[in-house]
C-alpha cells in the first residue's frame, strides 16, 4: 500500500470492547512503573473476553501508530508482559500463557486483525549459532566459574564489567543489565554483538530498565540471532524510517518483514 493510501478501517467496537480499551487507557498509563503495568495489565486480559479484547487491542494499536503517545504506554506494557509470559518470567505466566493461545486464535478468525496476531507468535530467531563453544569468552587471568562472573557481574569493578559484556551467559546478562553502574552503550555492545544467542538477548529485553529505550528495542529486532518474536512485538513502537528499513532487511525472518509492511499500511500518512 502507498503513502497515499487510506488506512484499512479498524474492527467495529461493541459496547464490551469499548469498555475494555477505555478500562486498558485509564488504569495502565497511569501507574508509574513498567512492572506495575504489565502486572495490572495481566489481571485485566485474564479477566476479559478474548473476542472483546482483540478489538479492543485493535483500536489500542491503531491510535499508538497515529501518534497517540498514551496508547504506546500501554502498547509496551503489553509487549513486555507477552516477553514475559514467553518464557514464563511473571507472576502469572502459567495462566496468561493460555490467554495468549486463546486470544492468537481470536484475532486469526478475525478479519483486519492480523497484526495482532502477529504480535503474540513466538517463532525462532532468523540465525542460529550452531557451536556455541565459538564464541568470545571474556579473559581472566585464571579460570572463572559461573558463580564468580555472576558476582563481578554485580560488582563495582569496571574493568571486570568491561570483560563480561562479551560473556553471553543468562545470567550474567541479567545481572550486568541491572548493574547501576552499566550504561546504555554497554548494552548496545550486547544486543547489536553478532553472532549472538538468543537467551542472551532475552535478558536485556526482559529488563524493565533498559526495554522502555527506543534504541535497545531497535537494536534487539535488527539483530538475526534474537526471537523473532522480540520483534514482531516491538516493531508496533518503531519510528516509520526504521519500519521502511525493516521491512527491506533481507537479514530478520520473513515474518518481521511482512508485519513491518503491515504496521506502514496501517499508519496514518502525517
Amino acid at each position: 500500500m502507498s503513502d497515499t493510501q487510506q488506512m484499512p478501517p479498524a474492527t467495529p467496537h461493541t459496547a464490551s470492547s469499548e469498555a475494555l480499551l477505555d478500562l486498558i487507557l485509564k488504569r495502565i498509563p497511569a501507574l508509574p512503573e513498567l512492572a506495575m503495568r504489565t502486572g495490572r495489565l495481566s489481571t485485566i486480559l485474564v479477566e476479559s473476553d478474548p473476542q472483546d479484547t482483540i478489538v479492543a487491542l485493535d483500536h489500542l494499536i491503531r491510535r499508538t501508530l497515529a501518534g497517540d503517545e498514551t496508547t504506546a504506554v500501554a502498547v509496551l506494557a503489553l509487549a513486555t508482559l507477552l516477553i514475559e509470559a514467553s518464557v514464563r518470567r511473571h507472576e502469572h505466566a502459567e495462566r496468561f500463557y493460555d490467554v495468549v493461545r486463546d486470544l492468537y486464535q481470536a484475532a486469526a478468525q478475525t478479519e483486519g486483525c492480523q497484526h495482532v496476531a502477529y504480535i503474540l507468535l513466538e517463532l525462532p530467531a532468523k540465525r542460529t549459532l550452531l557451536n556455541r563453544r565459538a564464541l568470545v569468552q571474556p579473559r581472566f587471568d585464571r579460570e572463572v566459574s559461573l558463580g564468580e562472573r555472576k558476582q563481578m557481574a554485580a560488582s563495582n569493578n569496571r574493568q571486570n564489567l568491561e570483560r563480561l559484556l562479551v560473556d553471553l551467559d543468562p545470567a550474567v546478562v541479567r545481572r550486568v543489565c541491572g548493574n547501576p553502574r552499566i550504561s546504555q552503550t554497554d548494552i548496545m555492545r550486547i544486543c547489536t554483538r553478532r553472532p549472538n544467542i538468543p537467551e542472551a538477548l532475552m535478558e536485556v529485553a526482559l529488563s524493565h530498565r533498559w526495554v522502555v529505550r527506543y534504541e535497545i528495542r531497535h537494536a534487539l529486532l535488527r539483530n538475526p540471532y534474537a526471537p523473532t518474536g522480540l520483534g514482531l512485538k516491538f516493531l508496533l513502537l518503531l519510528h516509520r524510517q526504521d519500519l521502511r528499513r525493516v521491512s527491506q532487511a533481507g537479514d530478520l525472518h520473513p515474518a518481521i518483514a511482512q508485519m513491518a509492511e503491515r504496521i506502514l499500511d496501517l499508519r496514518p500518512v502525517a
